[in-house]
């Protein structure tokens, strides 16, 4: 009979510490298996709630939506009595009135605040992003090139990604039209999105587009939808390409000029207005013409340079300021008007060494003859070394800033000698030197 006391006293300590066990409440969801599916109407959150007691509890669990500042927009519970181990839970919420479509839905940045009670006691608690439970959801990226060529590819890439955990979105329906400003008719491609949560719309730009337009992008995976939209350009780009039938020009002569219009696929420009302008020393225009190129991108024009044009440096400007698709386009070079003579004897220099060392001077012998051969004696020459230098418009003829003046006579050789001291040219070239 003793022996069945603290059996006795063992059932009712059972008994007691279960239901102590059972009302502490040991109750949780689990997290991580938590999903949320979102229609244009309501917000379905399925939440397993784990029930690791042994006994049966009876429960209320709380579902709140809370917006981007705290706010609560939808709210629901549901009481249940949960038995031991894991019980799937659906909870709907209406969903609040905020754009599917907009490039950034408000949706991404709400939570999903959750609570369980028993007997008046809070059990367990949290917070999860709606983003992060709702693996329907994606947000796009979509790279392409801002200009196009005529009768080339165009590709456009897309990926889907989860907003939240950033694992590519596969399944998800992209549609892509791309149409241009001078015409009505547009182009559709349709793809879906691969494993990785890419897709590639490669569009054909047409050989005779001669404006930009524009793409719009709408992706959809069940009531997920996202549009992007974005502009491209014609590449401007071309390369022109400047010939004149010589680099010095006198007065009184004329000047040939030609152009060679190149697409940045190198295919010539044809049909352009090609304008030419003629920029003297002070940058006045002083002749200006307009030429269409042919065929080839061919466009030449021919200029009568008066007795009186002005010496000097002169800017031949080309460019297709009149075409819509090219008007940026511009190239220039350089010829120079000059009145030259036939000189009657010619100079020459030699120095002592191939290369100096440093702190080493240079022995140069200067010599001249005349052109048929006679040394030009008595003659004096100078020597000077050059700075800088401009084409001065007002005495027509370059100008340079001369130091370290020498000067010496030729004698009955045509022949004089300078000494140069490189000591006092440290960092400097004998070629600044004439």
């Amino acid at each position: 009979m003793r022996s069945a006391q603290p059996l006795r006293f063992l059932a009712v300590l059972t008994a007691i510490s279960s239901q102590l066990f059972a009302n502490s409440g040991s109750l949780r969801i689990h997290e991580s298996t938590m999903t949320a599916g979102i229609t244009d109407k309501e917000i379905t959150v399925t939440a397993p709630v784990l029930n690791d007691s042994g006994a049966a509890i009876a429960a209320t669990v709380y579902i709140e939506l809370l917006d981007s500042k705290d706010t609560v927009v939808a709210a629901t519970k549901t009481s249940e009595t949960l038995k031991p181990g894991t019980t799937s839970l659906k909870f709907v919420l209406a969903r609040p009135v905020v754009s599917p479509t907009a490039e950034n839905d408000p949706l991404l940045w709400y939570r999903v605040r959750y609570h369980l009670e028993s007997d008046g006691k809070q059990l367990s608690h949290g917070i999860v992003a709606l983003g992060a439970i709702a693996p329907d959801m994606f947000e796009l990226r979509v790279a392409h090139a801002e200009k196009v060529l005529p009768d080339e590819s165009y590709r456009v890439r897309i990926h889907a990604a989860h907003p939240v955990t950033r694992r590519p979105v596969n399944g998800v329906e992209v549609r892509g039209e791309l149409g241009f400003d001078s015409a009505d008719k547009s182009v559709v491609l349709t793809q879906s999105t691969n494993l990785s949560g890419d897709a590639v719309l490669q569009f054909h730009i047409p050989a005779s587009a001669s404006s930009g337009g524009s793409v719009e992008i709408q992706a959809q995976k069940r009531d997920q939808l996202r549009k992007e939209n974005f502009d491209f350009d014609l590449d401007p780009r071309v390369h022109i390409i400047i010939n004149t039938d010589k680099l010095l020009y006198q007065p009184g002569q004329s000047l040939h000029a030609r152009v060679l219009v190149l697409g940045v696929d190198q295919h010539a420009i044809a049909n352009e207005d090609a304008e030419f302008r003629l920029l003297d020393p002070e940058s006045n225009t002083v002749f200006s013409s307009t030429a269409k190129t042919n065929e080839f991108g061919i466009a030449n024009v021919d200029w009568e340079l008066s007795d009186s044009t002005e010496l000097g440096p002169y800017a031949l400007q080309v460019s297709l300021a009149n075409s819509g698709r090219y008007s940026n386009a511009q190239g220039v070079t350089n010829v120079r008007v000059s009145r030259y003579d036939l000189p009657n004897f010619t100079v020459s220099a030699k120095l002592d060494r191939a290369y100096y060392l440093p702190g080493q001077s240079s022995s140069v012998e200067i010599s001249a003859k005349y052109l048929f051969g006679k040394e030009l004696t008595p003659g004096t020459v100078k020597l000077v070394r050059e700075e800088q230098g401009h084409w001065d418009s007002t005495l027509h003829k370059w100008v340079v800033d001369e130091t370290e003046h020498q000067s010496g006579e030729l004698d009955r050789s045509g022949r004089a000698t300078f000494t140069l001291d490189f000591h006092r040219a440290t960092g400097r070239t004998c070629a600044r030197y004439i």
